[in-house]
């Protein structure tokens, strides 16, 4: 017998480049150059290199503005 999960309502705990850019209306472009900086919120890359951004860490930089 299979179980499925059933959908969550919570916002998702990690965010794409994309995502994150969708939220604070800007281009991921921006993102990715801020990153180069070492300016905006904090991130880790995964797998394939592609940078991800913790909810709770997005959120503590945005109230840090």
């Amino acid at each position: 017998m299979r179980y499925r999960r059933s959908p969550s309502t919570a916002p998702p705990k990690w965010l794409t480049r994309i995502e994150l850019a969708k939220r604070l209306g800007l281009k991921p472009k921006t993102l990715a150059n801020w990153a180069s900086l070492g300016i905006g919120p904090k991130f880790t890359k995964g797998i394939g290199g592609r940078a991800r951004y913790h909810i709770d860490d997005v959120e503590r930089w945005e109230a840090s503005l």
